[in-house]
């Protein structure tokens, strides 16, 4: 430990000597891709179109440690990986859903996605199979069939404004910035409503923006593999072999 004279694995977790970021559960997960530089000559076709990297799916906590991580090889990614036949049906993003089989306390902890990943039926997959509670930003056409208000119209009524329904224990929402942001969720819903600061070109200065309850959680916690993220770009494992 450092700062004992007897070093033993079991004073992480002692209620009086525990490492807290090691010791205490974290229940928030971010699942996102991240890319690694790679400029070695024999990655075959791993490497993807940003020039020279890979591409890893990594589920991270709010405090930027890495938990899991899968490595893309296109239509090989899963070759390896036990899958139900239900698990097998699901496009690639559903089936990241094999990311969050490791989390030690699944019905304690929630889980945050891109927009790359999340559907209405992987939200409900995850809470049936893994008592997985999770929330997400989600393209227009992954929504389900829920009928929002159109972005023309969201645009009429100004910054801040939003719509939303709910289905099976599943919330999409449709919240208007700058533009149109979807969200899919069933960890929090829109109340209580609260604010963002954002910039206004009218006024020159930031103003407040009311969003629903979901957007803060979601920008707070989507972070931790954000973060992870910038830090593998800022300091890169050495490339070149030593001879």
């Amino acid at each position: 430990m450092g700062v004992f004279n007897f070093p033993a694995m079991e004073d992480y977790w002692h209620l009086e000597s525990r490492f807290s970021v090691i010791a205490a559960i974290m229940p928030r997960h971010s699942v996102d891709e991240v890319m690694v530089a790679y400029k070695g000559t024999r990655a075959g076709s791993l490497r993807q179109y940003i020039a020279l990297k890979f591409k890893i799916f990594c589920r991270a906590s709010s405090s930027i440690i890495i938990h899991d991580l899968l490595l893309y090889q296109g239509v090989s990614t899963f070759f390896y990986i036990a899958l139900t036949k239900q698990e097998e049906a699901l496009p690639l993003g559903d089936k990241l859903v094999t990311l969050c089989k490791t989390i030690t306390l699944p019905r304690l902890s929630f889980v945050i996605f891109d927009s790359y990943l999340p559907s209405f039926d992987l939200v409900q997959n995850l809470h049936a199979n893994l008592g997985v509670k999770c929330i997400g930003t989600v393209r227009p056409n992954r929504m389900g069939e829920a009928s929002l208000k159109t972005y023309k119209e969201l645009m009429e009524e100004g910054r801040g404004a939003f719509d939303y329904r709910s289905a099976e224990g599943v919330i999409a929402v449709k919240w208007f910035d700058n533009k149109c942001v979807s969200l899919l969720s069933d960890s929090c819903g829109i109340m209580p409503l609260s604010s963002v600061k954002r910039w206004s070109n009218e006024d020159k200065t930031k103003i407040a923006v009311t969003c629903p309850s979901l957007i803060p959680v979601y920008n707070q916690h989507m972070g931790g593999i954000d973060l992870s993220d910038m830090l593998i770009h800022m300091y890169k494992t050495p490339v070149k072999s030593s001879r």
